[in-house]
C-alpha cells in the first residue's frame, strides 16, 4: 500500500483542520481572561505593549506585583510576556497545554492501526490503559478535580465554571471530531485508494 493517496490525504488534512479550529476557538474564548502585561522603565508613562489600550504602566519600586508583571529586574518591571522573563503560567499556556497535549493523546488513538498489520488497540492494552490514562487525566486537569495536580503542573485555575467546561467542551470535541474524520476517511477512501493486492489477501 502507498502512503501517498485519496484517503491519508483527507484523513491528515481533516484531522489537522479538526485540531487547529479548536485550539483556534479555544483561545477566543481565552482572550478576555489574559491579564495585560508590560516591559515598562520608571521613566515611562505607557509601555510599548499597552500604549493602544492607554494603559498606564507599573511603577518599577519594590517587587513589582501589578498586574501582568513577572518581577523586577535592574529597575525595569518584566512582562509575563516577555521571552526572556521566567515562566509565568498564565489562562493562555494552561489552556494551550491542555489543548494541545489532548491532540496529542487523540493523534495516537485515532490513526493507531491494528489488524492485520499489528495488535488491535483493543488487545494492546499497555497502550490503551496509557491512552486512556492520558485522556482521563487531562479532562480532570480541566475539571481541577485535583487542584494540588494543577498546582504541580502549573496550571492556572480556570476562570469560572463556565470557562472550565468550556474547555472540557472543546477537548471533547477535538477528540470525536478527529475519529470522525479518520472513520470517514476510511470508509470512504482507504478500500479504493490504499489497499493493494497484498493487503487484501491479509485483512
Amino acid at each position: 500500500a502507498t502512503i501517498v493517496c485519496t484517503y491519508m490525504a483527507v484523513s491528515i488534512l481533516g484531522q489537522f483542520a479538526v485540531h487547529m479550529s479548536v485550539l483556534l476557538s479555544a483561545l477566543d474564548i481565552t482572550r478576555p481572561h489574559i491579564k495585560q502585561g508590560w516591559v515598562c522603565s520608571p521613566e515611562s508613562t505607557n509601555s510599548t505593549l499597552a500604549q493602544e489600550e492607554g494603559l498606564t504602566a507599573p511603577l518599577c519600586a519594590g517587587p513589582c506585583t501589578d498586574l501582568g508583571c513577572n518581577g523586577c529586574l535592574e529597575g525595569t518591571c518584566i512582562s509575563d510576556r516577555n521571552p526572556d522573563a521566567n515562566f509565568s503560567p498564565n489562562i493562555l499556556n494552561s489552556v494551550v497545554f491542555l489543548i494541545t497535549s489532548l491532540t496529542q493523546v487523540t493523534t495516537f488513538a485515532v490513526n493507531y492501526k491494528g489488524r492485520p498489520y499489528m495488535q488491535s488497540l483493543i488487545e494492546h492494552k499497555p497502550l490503551l490503559y496509557v491512552l486512556i490514562g492520558a485522556t482521563l487525566t487531562l479532562y480532570a486537569c480541566c475539571l481541577e478535580i485535583f487542584p494540588w495536580f494543577n498546582d504541580y503542573l502549573q496550571l492556572t485555575p480556570m476562570p469560572n465554571d463556565e470557562f472550565k467546561f468550556q474547555v472540557l467542551g472543546y477537548m471533547v470535541a477535538d477528540l470525536l471530531g478527529a475519529m470522525f474524520v479518520e472513520k470517514f476517511a476510511s470508509v470512504l477512501f482507504y478500500n479504493a485508494a490504499c489497499r493493494n493486492a497484498t493487503d487484501k489477501l491479509l485483512a
